[in-house]
């Protein structure tokens, strides 16, 4: 098992010490002892980009709001994309080959595009449904076709946690591809936290395989002894039963299609801990 890894210069700039800087962090980080070196290694285990037959592409524009997807879209039946930005140059992409495209966000008043192929709803994702929020299991109920393939691209801030423990089995395996921005990984170092996240992530592993990890450099990453947390990480799962063959550690990070979120930051790799897996 590979040593978690510092990221080199110049990229350290952007990497905040979390011991040298607990006091003024006390909101945001617990100290590393406090979270064993264990804990960390199955938190990677579940993250870690696996090569599993099927090439990568890249759907959207060049930076943020681009994410990179297995080669296996043909046949959906629509797309789901929770959490709405300015921009939706991934939806735009789902709409080119035909499929119908359901955004929800309570935080705008509507979608950055329209069209026939265009349906939004002014809700927030939770894990539960009530007024201004509905459960990803009720949103797809409400919209999916009954046959065919989903993919579900999400950003919702940190709401995505507790979304997916709650979803249904039956909800998460319509879909055949799973985009997700993971927010606030590095509370990961916190131990109420760490079971939280672990829940809906082991969710996802039981029926999904990690095929791409990239993280987000629009903020700085977090460092407590030999670990570098990204606080951001774009993920993308393939369901098992798509997989051409056996999981099986990726050879070089970051991919060829991988583009920095925001140029104009630093932008330090994916920690050797995160993809490195034997």
């Amino acid at each position: 098992m590979a040593r978690p890894t510092q990221a080199p210069d110049p990229s350290d700039t952007w990497i905040e010490d979390g011991g040298l800087n607990r006091i003024a962090h006390a909101i945001d980080w617990t100290l590393l002892r406090r979270m064993s070196a264990d804990r960390m290694e199955r938190l990677a285990d579940v993250l870690a980009p696996r090569a599993v037959g099927v090439e990568l592409i890249r759907c959207g524009e060049a930076g943020d709001g681009g994410y990179i997807l297995p080669d296996d879209l043909d046949g959906l039946a629509a797309c789901f994309s929770p959490g709405v930005d300015r921009i939706a140059t991934f939806e735009t992409a789902m709409i080119a080959r035909g499929l119908p495209c359901f955004l929800a966000d309570a935080s705008v008043e509507a979608a950055p595009i329209s069209g026939p192929l265009v349906h939004f709803e002014k809700l927030f994702l939770g894990p539960v449904t009530r007024p201004g929020f509905i459960t990803l299991d009720d949103w797809v109920n409400r919209h999916a076709p009954p046959e065919g393939d989903l993919i579900l691209q999400m950003d919702i801030e940190g709401a995505e946690y507790d979304v997916l423990a709650a979803a249904s089995v039956a909800t998460l395996s319509r879909f055949r591809v799973i985009v997700i921005e993971l927010h606030r990984t590095h509370l990961a170092l916190r131990a109420r936290h760490y079971p939280r996240i672990m829940a809906a992530l082991q969710q996802l592993a039981t029926h999904f395989v990690p095929v791409h990890l990239h993280p987000n450099n629009a903020r700085p990453f977090v460092r407590f002894g030999d670990y570098v947390v990204p606080r951001t990480l774009e993920v993308t799962y393939l369901r098992r039963d798509r997989i051409r063959s056996a999981p099986a550690p990726v050879a070089v990070m970051p991919h060829p299609l991988d583009q920095t979120n925001v140029p104009t930051h630093p932008d330090p790799p994916l920690p050797d801990w995160l993809w490195r897996r034997a």
